[in-house]
């Protein structure tokens, strides 16, 4: 069990988070998602045809925190970035050679962010996925504008790809770890109707892992589309109705 849990500092990951969620709600979607998606990429339709745990997400996440470090190191001072970088790379405990000279050196602001591009970025990548991950409102809204891209593919075109115009193919079998992952993310209760879906207070509902974005719509088979929902609910969506909740159970 104590395989599950991993060291997660969170030192950038709240600000990433923070800002793809903001990006996410009130930008117009041309400018964030869709140039980057390729629908020819082998790996990218690998992720869209099943779950995988470096999600569409993940992927996301680490493509708009290099660019980040990209456009700061750019347009910031060097000493005030130089500062910076150091701090990040001395959270996540990378090694680096300090510069002889003072902070303001450009060879050693662009060997810094070498090294958070190299050593950081992933892990960025994975803590802020647990923020994001965790809200199901951001995995609609994220998992919506890729079904706005695939909802355009034609079958002829991408005949390995999809069911039909505009319909990925359906997984018909997720690994082990993918109906776990939903069921704690969604804490045992149905994402919908919030029953109680493990047994302990009450049986008699069986639950499903229910596509967010239904496949009908353009949805993925990635885990970020994925929740967990009660027979009665899963039922009533009938794969022609995006819908989630915002409600979580809160500790006190």
């Amino acid at each position: 069990m104590i395989d599950q849990y991993k060291e997660i500092k969170f030192s950038y990951a709240y600000n990433m988070a923070g800002s793809l969620r903001e990006k996410m709600f009130r930008n117009s979607k041309d400018d964030y998602l869709n140039d980057y998606f390729d629908f020819n990429d082998a790996t990218f339709q690998d992720k869209l045809l099943k779950p995988n745990k470096l999600t569409i997400l993940h992927d996301y996440i680490k493509n708009e925190f290099e660019l980040e470090i990209e456009y700061l190191g750019r347009k910031a001072d060097t000493d005030l970035i130089a500062n910076d970088w150091e701090e990040l790379l001395n959270d996540y405990k990378i090694k680096y050679l300090k510069s002889e000279h003072d902070d303001e050196d450009e060879t050693y602001v662009r060997y810094l962010e070498g090294k958070v591009n190299e050593y950081v970025a992933e892990k960025v990548a994975n803590e802020t996925f647990q923020l994001l991950f965790s809200d199901r409102m951001f995995c609609l809204k994220f998992n919506s504008v890729i079904a706005d891209n695939i909802k355009d593919l034609k079958l002829v075109d991408y005949p390995d790809l999809l069911e039909k115009d505009g319909k990925l193919k359906r997984c018909t079998y997720f690994s082990e770890w993918v109906q776990p992952a939903v069921f704690l993310r969604d804490k045992g209760c149905c994402a919908v109707c919030l029953r109680d879906l493990t047994g302990l207070l009450k049986t008699g509902f069986n639950e499903a892992i229910d596509h967010i974005v239904p496949l009908n719509l353009g949805g993925t088979n990635d885990v970020t589309n994925f929740q967990l929902i009660c027979r009665d609910c899963n039922l009533k969506k009938l794969g022609h109705t995006i819908e989630t909740s915002e409600h979580y159970p809160t500790y006190f």
